[in-house]
C-alpha cells in the first residue's frame, strides 16, 4: 500500500519549517505519519484535510503559493531526480504525467497540446472543501512555475493563468506566478506556447535517466488492492450511486466477484463505504459551514437523520455537540 497522504502530510510539515512557519500541534501528526510510512500503511484524508484547514486558518492568504515555491525537485524523490535527468520539458512533463495518479484521490491533471498552444488544466476533487481546493490548486500552479524555473532557467514565461476561484482578501499572486491570475474563470489552467515543450533541461543526464527508468519498471509494484481502488472512486465521486451494484460495474466485476475479493483483503463494500462517509462527514462537519441536510447529501445519506445515527456511531456524540468541542 501506497502511504500517499502521510507523504504529503510530512511534506507539508517539512516545507512550512522552509519558510518560517510554526503549524501548532502538527507535530504528533507528523510522527503519526513517519510511522505510517515506515509500516507500509497510510492516514485517512481526514487527517490531510485537517492540516490543510489549520494551515489555511493560521497562515498568509497566499499560503498555498509560498508552499508551492518552495518546492524542489529533490523534495519529489527518485521522481524528482527522473524529471531533472530528462532531455527536454516534455519528456519531464511524461514523467511527471505517469505519476499523477498517486493524486488521483486529491486532484485531476490533463494536459494538450493544440497546434501552438499547450494547456493544463487540475481539478480538484469535488468533495474537499473550497478552502482545500484553492490551497492545491494555488500550490500545484506555483510549483510548476518552481520546476520550470529549476530544470530549464526559464523564468519569465509567456503565461495565461486561470482560476475558478475569486481573490482572497489580502493575497499577493505578484511575487509568486509569472502572470496575473484571471478569476473565476470555467476551469484552473494554465495557457503555454507549445514550444516550450522543447526546451531542454539543464541537468539532463541520459544514463542517469535510463537507470532510473529502470528502477521504476522493476519496482512496479503490483495493481492497487481492489479495497485501495474503491475508495478512490468514492474518493473522487467517480461512482454514480454508492452502491455495490454500481460499484462492481465501474470495476468491471460481478457482485459475488467484488463481495469475495473484498472478503479475501479482510474487508467489505459496506466498511469502506462508511469509512469514507465517516471521513468526508468529519472534515464538512469540522469545517462548520454546512448544516446537517448539506452534510448528508454531501456525504450520500439519504436524510439527515441518517446522518444523525451514523455520527453518534462514529463519535459517541449529537453532531452539533461534537462540532462545538471541535
Amino acid at each position: 500500500m501506497k502511504s500517499l497522504i502521510a507523504t504529503r502530510i510530512r511534506r507539508y510539515a517539512s516545507l512550512c519549517r522552509q519558510i518560517g512557519m510554526l503549524v501548532p500541534d502538527s507535530d504528533p501528526l507528523e510522527r503519526k505519519a513517519a510511522l505510517a510510512i515506515a509500516a507500509g500503511r497510510d492516514l485517512a484524508m481526514a487527517d490531510l484535510v485537517g492540516l490543510i484547514l489549520h494551515m489555511v486558518r493560521i497562515g498568509p492568504p497566499d499560503i498555498g503559493l509560498r508552499l508551492g515555491r518552495a518546492e524542489r525537485l529533490n523534495d519529489l524523490g527518485i521522481v524528482g531526480h527522473a524529471i531533472a535527468a530528462s532531455g527536454t520539458l516534455k519528456q519531464a512533463l511524461a514523467i511527471w504525467l505517469s505519476r499523477v495518479d498517486d493524486d488521483a484521490p486529491l486532484m485531476r491533471f490533463q494536459s494538450r497540446v493544440r497546434g501552438s498552444v499547450w494547456s493544463m488544466t487540475v481539478q480538484p476533487a469535488a468533495t474537499l472543501p473550497l478552502a482545500v481546493r484553492r490551497f492545491l490548486v494555488e500550490e500545484w500552479i506555483a510549483a510548476f512555475f518552481t520546476f520550470l524555473a529549476e530544470a530549464t532557467g526559464i523564468t519569465d514565461p509567456v503565461a495565461r493563468i486561470e482560476l475558478r476561484y475569486g481573490p482572497l482578501p489580502g493575497a499577493n499572486h505578484a511575487p509568486w506566478l509569472p502572470a496575473t491570475p484571471h478569476f473565476h474563470a470555467i476551469a484552473n489552467r494554465l495557457t503555454l506556447p507549445a514550444s516550450l515543450l522543447q526546451a531542454e533541461l539543464r541537468s539532463r543526464d541520459t544514463e542517469m535517466l535510463d537507470l532510473i527508468l529502470g528502477h521504476f519498471r522493476d519496482r512496479a509494484a503490483a495493481s492497487a488492492s481492489l479495497s485501495d481502488r474503491l475508495a478512490q472512486l468514492l474518493s473522487t465521486g467517480a461512482l454514480e450511486r454508492q452502491t455495490i451494484d454500481c460499484a462492481a460495474a465501474v470495476l468491471g466485476l460481478s457482485n459475488r466477484t467484488l463481495v469475495r475479493r473484498l472478503t479475501q483483503e479482510g474487508t467489505s463494500f459496506g466498511r469502506i463505504l462508511d469509512d469514507h462517509r465517516r471521513a468526508l462527514a468529519l472534515i464538512l462537519a469540522r469545517e462548520g459551514q454546512m448544516g446537517a441536510k448539506d452534510i448528508a447529501r454531501a456525504v450520500g445519506f439519504r436524510n439527515h437523520q441518517s446522518l444523525r445515527r451514523a455520527f453518534l456511531q462514529w463519535t459517541g456524540q449529537p453532531l452539533g455537540r461534537w462540532r462545538a468541542d471541535q
